[in-house]
This record gives C-alpha cells, sequence and structure tokens, in this order.
C-alpha cells in the first residue's frame, strides 16, 4: 500500500504518513470488510446526497459518535476499483472538499487540520492517528517523499541547465 499511498500523497501535495495512518486505522490494520471487499481504506462515505459520488456503494454497518455516543449505523460506503483509486480519493477530498492546504505542515498540524475538517466524528481521532504516525515511525515516509522530490527538482534544474548552455552555444556559435 505504500506504492499506492505515495502517489497520492505527491499528486495532492497530502502526508504520505497521513494516508498511511488513516489507511491503518480505518481498516483496523488492514481486517475490516470494508478494505478487503471493497478496497474502501479510509471509511469513506458516498456522501450526503450532494452528488459527491457517482460510483458503486455499498450498505455496511459503522461506529459513529452521535452526540458524543458510541452508536451502531447503517450508511453507504465507496467501493473502489482498487487501492489506488481509494488513497487518490482520500488524499483529493483531503485537499478539495476541506480545502485544507496540507503540504509542508508539521504531520501532527495536517493531522489536527484533517480531524477538525470533519472526516471522522470520533473525539480522539487525531490523537489516535497521531499515536499510529509515532508508534510507527511514519514520518519516515515524509522525508523520504520529500528527498525524492527534492533530487527530482535538482534534476530538472540541471537539465534546464545543460539544454540552456546547448541552445546558447547554438545562438552565439
Amino acid at each position: 500500500m505504500y506504492k499506492e499511498a505515495k502517489q497520492a500523497a505527491r499528486r495532492y501535495d497530502v502526508p504520505v504518513s497521513l494516508l498511511l495512518a488513516q489507511a491503518a486505522l480505518e481498516t483496523g490494520w488492514g481486517k475490516s470488510q470494508l478494505f478487503q471487499k471493497y478496497n474502501n481504506i479510509s471509511g469513506m462515505k458516498i456522501g450526503s446526497g450532494r452528488g459527491e459520488w457517482s460510483g458503486r456503494s455499498v450498505n455496511m454497518q459503522t461506529g459513529e459518535y452521535i452526540g458524543g455516543q458510541y452508536t451502531m449505523i447503517p450508511d453507504n460506503f465507496r467501493v473502489y476499483d482498487s487501492v489506488k483509486q481509494a488513497f487518490n480519493d482520500m488524499a483529493h477530498r483531503h485537499t478539495q472538499r476541506a480545502r485544507l492546504y496540507l503540504k509542508d505542515l508539521p504531520i501532527f498540524e495536517a493531522i489536527r487540520k484533517v480531524a477538525g475538517s470533519g472526516y471522522a466524528t470520533a473525539p480522539n481521532y487525531a490523537a489516535t492517528l497521531q499515536k499510529i504516525v509515532e508508534d510507527n515511525n511514519l514520518t519516515t515516509f515524509d522525508k523520504k517523499l520529500k528527498t525524492e522530490r527534492t533530487f527530482a527538482n535538482i534534476s530538472l534544474l540541471f537539465g534546464s541547465i545543460i539544454i540552456g548552455h546547448a541552445i546558447y552555444k547554438q545562438v552565439f556559435k
């Protein structure tokens, strides 16, 4: 799942550690039926009739905090064709639906912003995600992605310099 999470993180400028922690939490570390049968790594529902999801869905029981009480209710969840599609949807919704700018934020600030955007009903959602990130050293993946981006930018810069130099030599021969 790291590969798919990294691609989504890169595409939407979201910390990969956030995506991995949410996938771990929301799937019960890969044990949930919603994940195993329907590739839903985030507990993403179809929306509230706002035309947010036009794909397949499945109705399942879920635990929600309503009025401070943990309650089991039926709800409609998104069905994904792949884990890659699920990570892209989750990352996209973080940046678009909630209008969150998460790039370059410290991971725990990003977690607080996502939790505060209404993503989950659990009162301890941010603290739980933070613990998953810390206990599993997931920020290592953020650092790795940042290093890859830096090297890619340096490669582009040097490539531009080399091309510019070649053009200069041709023009001013």
